[in-house]
């Protein structure tokens, strides 16, 4: 990756790509490949049946929007909410507003400073900007909901500690790619530039930032987006 010395300004013009067919043919499929692959070991180590992690990877999916949403307004009985709510609107407003995608000098700042890919996968939380006690409190929502499902899996229905285990893993393993995913998509030169299904997902981000940013909450499986109406594409299939 090459560094990003200066803010650069961000325009519409500079996310005008192929379209969700890139996703729908090419996207979908690997993600659904990878969770089949993850079952069918699942089901070879613990016996699990072959529907019981997908069901988990959509309950995972469905948390992570629910804690987005919720992140995105002030809803006083969740704890930490409003911290949450803080950080957000900092990511939002100061580091990655729409006009400077790529990050504002704030951002810019911090991101000279990464020296290879693992440097950035390790800082992908806030900047580095939250210490282990305040990252945790700001996922708190999330932590306390995978928790109760968990709990729902093992006490009502039954599951195995192992298969329990196996959902965990593949819950964070999403979580590491999604959270991957999520900072290099401001990164403009960013080496996953180079496919188009990613310059996709990299442009719904950017609906994301823009306006009030009440849309586009997932990262990359937008079914749950489109479920609840909050999808939102402006260009069509063509391309300049």
């Amino acid at each position: 990756m090459e560094e990003q010395l200066r803010p650069i300004e961000t325009t519409d013009e500079m996310f005008m790509v192929k379209g969700t067919k890139n996703i729908k043919w090419y996207g979908y499929p690997f993600y659904f490949s990878m969770i089949y692959l993850f079952s069918f070991l699942t089901n070879k180590i613990t016996g699990a049946p072959m529907y019981i992690t997908p069901i988990s990877w959509f309950i995972d999916m469905i948390i992570f929007y629910v804690w987005h949403v919720q992140a995105h307004y002030k809803i006083n009985w969740i704890p930490y909410n409003e911290s949450c709510h803080n950080w957000h609107n900092l990511h939002h407003q100061r580091f990655y507003p729409a006009k400077y995608f790529y990050g504002s000098d704030k951002a810019v700042e911090w991101i000279a400073n990464y020296k290879n890919e693992w440097y950035l996968i390790r800082h992908a939380l806030p900047l580095g900007e939250l210490k282990p006690i305040e990252s945790i409190q700001n996922e708190s929502f999330g932590i306390v909901m995978a928790l109760i499902v968990n709990l729902i899996k093992y006490f009502i229905f039954k599951l195995s500690f192992g298969v329990i285990i196996a959902c965990v893993i593949q819950g964070l393993m999403v979580d590491f790619i999604g959270n991957y995913l999520h900072l290099s998509f401001h990164v403009h030169e960013h080496w996953l530039n180079k496919f188009d299904t990613y310059k996709e997902l990299k442009y719904l981000h950017y609906e994301h930032h823009k306006e009030d940013t009440k849309r586009n909450y997932a990262i990359f499986f937008f079914g749950l987006d489109k479920m609840f109406e909050t999808y939102f594409r402006k260009y069509d299939t063509k391309t300049k």
